[in-house]
């Protein structure tokens, strides 16, 4: 049985933890300006109530690098709270008008403000965001958490046909320590490797492609080009077969 999706979630684990520690909260502010009025216009407009701006808290950021900052607000009034907290928003002017840029019910914090941070990665041409434990990322239309792809189902039988076959993977397998018969082992990697294709949710020709790779019917070049990733496709091979050594030499 495989660890790949634990292995991942360790990773990702890190890489957030890692994100929190290089980032600073965002200062949230309720001091009166063109961006607190801003936002009290919003929350007044959503809610069709008044809102005390006293309850009104914001942070200025340009989160999609055009020079203009987006404003990130909380009401702390019942209209946007409940028992599990508070939900922000993410206001990016569009027109005449802000437009809040934050999925609905996404996210909501105990704490008004939230500690948010601005990462330095981009999705979709605006900066990522963690708020609490909640990786935010745009998808071209609103931000939303970034809940990993999804997994795809692939035929494996053409791939492990040419993975048990290669002399490249033999070699890897038996870098990973394994001794004597090695048919075990190579299989277990190969189908290791099938588990990361899959749970990265890539397409079925990215695995094609890689099995004419492992055949000698394609070089890195043409089938980066036919994959789904052309930019990283070189780089995620390397990725999941550093992932599967490591799997088989911790069994």
């Amino acid at each position: 049985m495989f660890r790949t999706a634990a292995l991942a979630a360790m990773i990702l684990g890190v890489a957030v933890g890692a994100a929190r520690a290089d980032s600073d909260y965002l200062a949230f502010s309720s001091e009166a300006s063109p961006a607190l009025e801003a936002a009290h216009g919003h929350f007044e407009a959503a809610s069709g109530a008044t809102i005390d701006p006293a309850v009104v808290t914001v942070a200025q950021v340009d989160l999609d690098g055009d020079g203009s900052s987006e404003i990130i607000a909380y009401a702390n009034a019942a209209a946007f709270c409940t028992s599990d907290g508070c939900a922000p928003s993410i206001l990016r002017m569009a027109g005449e008008s802000w437009k809040d840029i934050l999925a609905v019910g996404v996210v909501r914090t105990r704490a008004v403000p939230g500690n948010i941070s601005v990462i330095n990665e981009r999705h979709g041409g605006f900066l990522d965001l963690l708020v609490g434990s909640h990786y935010l990322i745009h998808d071209g239309s609103a931000y939303r958490e970034d809940t990993g792809p999804i997994p795809t189902l692939l035929d494996e039988s053409a791939f492990l046909t040419a993975c048990t076959a290669s002399p490249d993977i033999a070699d890897e397998v038996r870098k990973a320590g394994p001794r004597g018969d090695i048919a075990e082992p190579v299989e277990t990697f190969c189908l290791c490797l099938v588990d990361q294709f899959q749970t990265a949710g890539l397409p079925q020709r990215d695995l094609d492609g890689f099995a004419a790779l492992l055949a000698g019917r394609t070089d890195m070049a043409d089938a980066a080009k036919q994959s789904s990733i052309p930019g990283d496709f070189e780089e995620k091979l390397g990725d999941f077969r550093f992932s599967c050594g490591i799997e088989l030499s911790a069994d």
